[in-house]
């Protein structure tokens, strides 16, 4: 038996993964207890014949760590010292109000997509969708633990792929959202060998600070009691030492209030009631807002201007846009490939605007017609879409100045309005549709 650390260390930094190498013993999972004397539990999965244990730890210090038999007797026990963060590294996404936040503060804004199988294509299809991520504004992969149109749980080869595309991900900087069912009735959430299928995903990618679960998708089509969907959240829970991130997928009607669902994730039906999800649950909710593309799909044949009118609104009601292409020679939500939408360079220009943008952000509870993303007092970003307003009145702070800056979201420009305004003011604008402005305190 041997104590594997990342890169062959005897010491680890902060949310690294540990590799316990536990070949050759009966242990079932491995008790990890931090400085503070909190404990976290991890189970044991075959990796290539091999027996393992993954973990992160998530304070600095001296750990411990003791693995178990079925029985409960140890069979093994030793330590590691975490020490800091590397350069660069945020940890894991926690949720904050309605906002996404990194173990260590760091604000976070996703700018999804969706993929499901790209992982299972042939090498130059794999190559051309990690190109495609590489120069896109995407930090997160929705993606499926199983294969396309499986129905049966995947085997060691399919969660190779697996693990293979999370590590791919992983140093692109990219997130993976994974998928853990089917809609095949032999995998879905409750059907036989889903609780050992869960914990066997689990065991192996919760570790992975850039991971996170999504039990299924169209949950709400799939005609599974509630029940299910209380105990299958609870096993995902109970496994992951980890603590990411935890959704379901479906129209607005699910019960994203479940206490251990962590954000809503909302199918393109119901992307209209955003602000009702946000503001009934109190947590963060990622939106579809359709396909870019000409396939005959729900949700699709989108122009760009619309999917980016779309995700912006996503944005200023309180929640976060999620996108896909699909076009009838090729399907970049199934398979992956190359993304050629003309969407790209204006999502990647969004994204340059909410990293310019402070923390503490959620959208105004009192705006009805033009709805505004805000830290009141000293941030307020507001969507016009297709209003071409000639006069537009702001309701400002009266106690500071405030410069105004007219964002173009289609052609990718920002300029500054004349002069600094408080109060109620009336702002002069240029006419055209897909306009937001910016409001910053001087």
């Amino acid at each position: 038996m041997s104590t594997v650390v990342q890169d062959g260390r005897t010491e680890v930094g902060c949310w690294q993964v540990v590799t316990l190498d536990l070949t050759g013993t009966a242990a079932v999972e491995a008790t990890f207890t931090g400085p503070d004397g909190r404990e976290a539990v991890a189970e044991t999965v075959e990796v290539d014949g091999r027996r393992l244990v993954r973990f992160a730890p998530d304070a600095e210090g001296d750990w411990s760590w003791e693995a178990t038999d079925g029985a409960g007797s140890p069979t093994g026990s030793g330590g590691l010292r975490c020490t800091s963060p590397g350069a660069g590294e945020h940890g894991p996404l926690r949720v904050r109000g309605t906002r996404f936040v990194h173990a260590d503060g760091t604000p976070h804004h996703p700018m999804g997509t969706t993929a499901l199988f790209w992982h299972h294509r042939d090498g130059q299809e794999r190559a051309a969708t990690l190109r495609s991520l590489a120069g896109s504004p995407f930090n997160a992969v929705r993606m499926s633990v199983l294969a396309e149109d499986a129905r049966d749980w995947p085997d060691e080869t399919g969660l190779d792929a697996v693990e293979t595309a999370v590590r791919e991900l992983a140093g692109l900087g990219v997130r993976a959202e994974l998928v853990l069912s089917g809609p095949h009735p032999a995998v879905r959430p409750g059907a036989p060998g889903w609780e050992q299928h869960l914990r066997r995903a689990v065991a192996r990618f919760a570790a992975s600070s850039h991971v996170s679960w999504c039990l299924a998708l169209d949950a709400d089509r799939l005609g599974l009691p509630g029940e299910v969907w209380d105990e299958s959240l609870r096993l995902l829970a109970e496994a992951d030492a980890g603590r990411r991130l935890r959704t379901v997928h479906a129209a607005p009607g699910f019960d994203f209030g479940h206490r251990l669902i962590t954000h809503s994730t909302v199918r393109d039906d119901g992307r209209w009631e955003a602000h009702d999800l946000v503001r009934a649950f109190a947590k963060p909710a990622l939106l579809d807002v359709g396909a870019e593309g000409d396939a005959p799909v729900p949700g699709g044949g989108l122009t760009a201007e619309e999917l980016v009118s779309q995700t912006w609104w996503a944005l200023c009601r309180g929640g976060y846009g999620w996108h896909t292409e699909e076009f009838v020679e090729r399907s970049w939500s199934r398979h992956g490939g190359t993304l050629t939408g003309a969407a790209l360079p204006r999502l990647a220009f969004l994204r340059g605007v909410l990293e310019g943008a402070p923390d503490g952000l959620a959208r105004n509870p009192v705006e009805r017609h033009t709805f505004t993303l805000e830290r009141p007092g000293h941030y307020y970003l507001q969507y016009h879409g297709l209003h071409r307003y000639s006069r537009h009145r702001v309701e400002l702070p009266e106690d500071a100045d405030f410069t105004v800056e007219v964002i173009d979201t289609q052609q990718l420009t920002i300029d500054r309005l004349p002069g600094t305004y408080r109060g109620g003011s009336w702002l002069e604008l240029p006419r055209r549709p897909f306009l937001a402005l910016r409001m910053v305190r001087c």
